[in-house]
């Protein structure tokens, strides 16, 4: 039976790096910081938006040293060693490697282990699910699959919704008229089959990208993207500025009525939720990573990169709307709907209307760069799951095929039912960071312990009382993060 290897040729360089990474970091919950910025204020989003990515950084850095310690552990795999997971309860002290990884049948006691340089692993892909299954052991794997599938089959339900709904309010069906599925009354009769009609025309699209390609042979595609995303975004700025300074709406002549906050509270937990789901892409780190050429010199200027310039991106955009465009939806491509620079929509000049239509498809377009990249990266981590040990990462074709069938089934059959998915989707933000936070920290000081030695990007982060001071920190920004959330969740 054909097998695929885990293995695939390097191929980027570090621009091209940047720019796929930039696509898949920059994901559709973008469309929703503005709204965000206005449930915080926007100095206090501001804060959080530092805040959020001082953590993001660190446990981007964190990981890579996480996965430059896997090439070792491979190795020491290779050569016949057994390497035993480091309970939790050892995670916060520091006994010796020689506990966790030793030859079976060793008659020499305390062997010191050797690392033969050109022996080391060089361009495997560990997804999370191997770094829980070799760092931290089967259940903390076990609890990780289920979690991780779960929100990510979420993130994927909503992509569908949201395609199918910006398509079928901006192009029609042949003679049908366009619908607004949250606000049509007649969805539940002629605007559901529309609607059902984009979730296939969704489906067959997913499938044809996530079926019959590696996520870096989309290289042209997520380059393509990338652009199109950064030209909406400032197309969106450049516009609600426009129409700011003539001191009028951006879809009618009324004038402009921004009441925006400088501080709110209780908008702390949607803020950083948003922030943390556009830009945390730690997830899809070991796949962005993997075809990116001389790894040692570029890594971590390309995450260094990425990050700074999402942070970038989202903070202009966030703050330049939320403070010139009045009643912000939560999805911003709803405001430009009927989009006439400050005249009356029925007056509106004909580059306008081109306006209207390009940024309300905009989020279809969006969606479609995203899914494949979810599809293939959760189908990666439940393969990961059949893996016995380290030694073998091949898998069949047709255990992929399966898997990323079923996902793409489940993601696009479920919305045609429940649609509606806005809130799920901010608790997924919630997950993710969630998940990401009690999953590297432990890999990390599990990692160090199984390998304490010097590795590749180490530096003060990659030190044990570090990362405890930090674990302990991020676990009290989770737990007032979830307060947080619940409370705007109840108020609202």
């Amino acid at each position: 039976m054909d097998k695929i290897s885990n293995e695939i040729p390097e191929t980027y360089s570090l621009s091209v790096a940047i720019i796929v990474s930039l696509n898949c970091f920059l994901v559709g919950s973008t469309l929703g910081i503005p709204w965000s910025f206005v449930q915080s204020g926007w100095a206090f989003s501001l804060i959080i938006s530092l805040l959020v990515l001082a953590i993001l950084y660190i446990l981007a850095i964190m990981l890579l040293q996480v996965l430059s310690r896997m090439k070792i552990l491979h190795h020491y795999s290779n050569k016949g060693y057994t390497i035993r997971p480091v309970p939790l309860k050892d995670l916060f002290t520091d006994k010796p490697q020689g506990n966790y990884i030793f030859m079976e049948n060793e008659e020499e006691e305390n062997q010191k282990l050797v690392i033969e340089e050109n022996e080391i692993p060089k361009n495997y892909k560990y997804d999370f699910t191997i770094l829980c299954k070799v760092l931290l052991g089967r259940n903390f794997e076990i609890v990780f699959i289920c979690v991780l599938v779960t929100t990510f089959l979420v993130f994927a339900m909503s992509c569908t919704s949201g395609f199918a709904a910006a398509m079928v309010s901006t192009i029609p069906i042949g003679p049908f008229d366009t619908c607004d599925i949250y606000q049509e009354s007649s969805f539940y009769e002629n605007c559901r089959y529309k609607y059902i009609f984009y979730v296939f025309i969704f489906l067959l699209l997913t499938m044809f990208l996530s079926l019959f390609f590696h996520f870096y042979e989309h290289k042209n595609l997520q380059i393509t993207t990338c652009f199109i995303r950064l030209f909406m975004i400032f197309l969106m700025i450049g516009t609600a500025l426009s129409a700011y300074l003539q001191d009028k709406d951006i879809d009618s002549d009324n004038s402009a009525d921004v009441s925006s906050k400088a501080f709110n509270l209780p908008g702390f937990g949607v803020t950083s939720a948003i922030m943390y789901f556009t830009i945390g892409g730690h997830i899809i780190i070991p796949d962005l990573i993997q075809p990116l050429k001389n790894k040692e010199k570029n890594v971590i200027p390309m995450i260094t990169f990425v990050l700074i310039i999402s942070w970038i991106l989202c903070i202009t955009f966030g703050l330049t709307l939320s403070l010139t465009v009045s009643d912000i939806e939560p999805q911003i491509t709803l405001n430009w709907k009927n989009y006439s620079n400050g005249e009356n929509p029925s007056d509106r000049e004909w580059w306008a209307y081109i306006v209207d239509v390009v940024i309300s498809i905009f989020p279809a377009i969006d969606i479609l760069s995203q899914i494949f990249i979810s599809v293939t990266n959760i189908s990666d981590n439940i393969i990961a799951v059949t893996y016995k040990d380290l030694k073998t990462f091949d898998v069949d074709k047709s255990l992929v095929f399966k898997i990323r069938i079923v996902i793409i089934l489940i993601s696009t059959i479920i919305p045609m039912i429940f649609f509606d998915l806005g809130f799920l989707l901010a608790i997924t933000g919630n997950l993710i960071i969630t998940f990401n936070i009690f999953t590297i920290n432990p890999a990390a000081l599990a990692s160090l312990t199984l390998v304490p030695q010097k590795c590749p990007y180490d530096n003060f982060i990659s030190k044990k009382s570090f990362i405890i001071v930090f674990f302990i920190i991020t676990s009290a920004f989770i737990v007032v993060q979830w307060t947080s959330f619940f409370i705007f969740a109840f108020a609202s």
